[in-house]
């Protein structure tokens, strides 16, 4: 019996010396590395041009040329450093990485694919854990470059949510919020054309109107100075009560929504604070209310 404790407790040191002789490898690539620690090499997208690992910890960033987004079942964003803890079968830690659930951005806390193999790849995003096919992720995807914070400037700054444009404006799921709400959130086109004439009205319900239009922003973008953004005005019950218009959403907007009894959310769906309110909370919070909106130049 002491025997085949002694084997058992062998075996489990040769493996977990196995898998932390991968991690601690600091003169490997970072495809080497993956592989030894039974993730896929597309994990990283292409343009990686650096790479470094903590052979103790196994605490290693990852540096690409820019940041980019990457085309899997849905989108995947990376910031220009992607770092984490990586292990055998997982990466905890994660920061720099962010997937797309319907029109937010999810951070990525941590991945890992089960031992043995059941074919799926698993990303925490927190509240919820995506599954996505673990072939999907053989070899490293191309990734589009995308603008960061940085690199938009001047007293207008703000930053874009870096969202596709949407067909599915009818889907009452597209809007994650608790109570009805008037939304301005910036979009980015893909780079498409000229669509800024482009306006939809779609029925969520009997009481609610979606009207979405399409402004002009004078922002850096890859397309150019000029990008387009989306308007969405959510607004229950009587749309009259906020006219659509191609600027965000003012103050009498929210006066007159607030008259109704109704809440009313007046903040950049995606972007940097707006003053006087703290968009986490208010997103949360539909009850809060600012015109403080930048202005479309």
């Amino acid at each position: 019996m002491l025997r085949i404790v002694q084997i058992t407790l062998l075996c489990f040191v040769l493996a977990a010396g196995i898998s932390i002789s991968a991690v601690i490898a600091e003169n490997e690539s970072i495809d080497e590395i993956l592989l030894a620690n039974g993730l896929p090499l597309g994990l990283f997208p292409k343009g990686v041009k650096g790479f470094t690992v903590n052979g103790e910890t196994g605490r290693f960033s990852v540096y690409l040329n820019q940041s980019c987004q990457a085309k899997y079942e849905t989108e995947l964003h990376y910031d220009e450093i992607v770092s984490g803890t990586i292990g055998y079968a997982q990466i905890r830690d994660l920061s720099g990485i962010s997937a797309q659930e319907l029109f937010l951005w999810l951070q990525v806390k941590g991945i890992r694919v089960d031992v043995p193999s059941s074919g799926l790849i698993f990303f925490d995003v927190g509240v919820l854990r995506k599954q996505y096919s673990l072939s999907l992720f053989e070899t490293p995807r191309d990734c589009v470059a995308v603008r960061g914070d940085a690199e938009f400037i001047g007293e207008n700054k703000v930053q874009s949510s870096m969202l596709p444009l949407h067909d599915s404006w009818s889907d009452a799921s597209f809007f994650p919020f608790p109570h009805p709400s008037v939304v301005s959130a910036l979009l980015s086109p893909d780079c498409e054309g000229d669509r800024t004439e482009r306006i939809c009205e779609r029925k969520l319900d009997g009481n609610n109107d979606v009207r979405i239009g399409l402004v002009r922003e004078t922002l850096g973008h890859p397309c150019g100075r000029t990008f387009l953004s989306a308007l969405i005005q959510l607004v229950p019950c009587r749309p009259s009560v906020a006219p659509f218009s191609t600027l965000p959403p003012n103050g009498l907007c929210c006066a007159a929504i607030k008259t109704l009894g109704q809440p009313c959310l007046c903040v950049l769906a995606k972007g940097p604070p707006i003053v006087g309110v703290d968009r986490t909370l208010a997103l949360h919070l539909p009850g809060k209310c600012s015109a403080n909106f930048l202005p479309c130049n």
